[in-house]
């Protein structure tokens, strides 16, 4: 793809403000909805599937999501949803600008885990799977006295 037409998908949403650079969306395909337009962004977004399966595409890359899926797409990555003949999916959505997980500070943590992902030395994985190990640590994780998922559905409202 040539410069211009990746300048052209960029996506011209803000997502969050100075403050908090971040922002949490939820959505479903329909078949009165049945897409969402190829683009991109400077933020990282992670998509937690909540109902349904649909077509997904990041890059070159095309595969079905379903129930439960975790998708992470980097900075610069060209994505796009698509439904199914008939399916719904509905899914929520946190976008954040990965400067927001620096600090002030050069720590082990920026030095090992989030600069290799600034300088794109590193690609964070598209997807994750019930039927990967990591999963169910994500999942069960305890953030104060509730589970990753427990918080997950209380922000988004499910």
């Amino acid at each position: 793809m040539d410069n211009l037409n990746f300048i052209n998908l960029k996506e011209n949403a803000t997502h969050g403000d100075f403050i908090l650079p971040f922002s949490i969306y939820k959505g479903t395909l329909s078949p009165s909805f049945p897409s969402i337009a190829t683009h991109w962004h400077e933020e990282i977004e992670v998509i937690i599937v909540l109902d349904g399966s649909c077509d997904y595409r990041v890059d070159l890359n095309s595969f079905v999501i379903n129930k439960g899926d975790i998708l992470i797409v980097g900075p610069q990555k060209i994505h796009s949803f698509t439904s199914i003949l008939d399916k719904t999916m509905t899914w929520a959505s946190f976008v954040f600008n990965i400067n927001m997980l620096k600090s002030y500070d050069t720590d082990g943590a920026l030095l090992k885990y989030i600069a290799p992902i600034l300088n794109h030395e590193h690609e964070l994985p598209i997807i994750i799977q019930d039927n990967i190990e990591c999963y169910k640590k994500i999942f069960n994780a305890k953030i104060g006295r509730a589970s990753c998922r427990e918080r997950v559905f209380w922000v988004v409202g499910v």
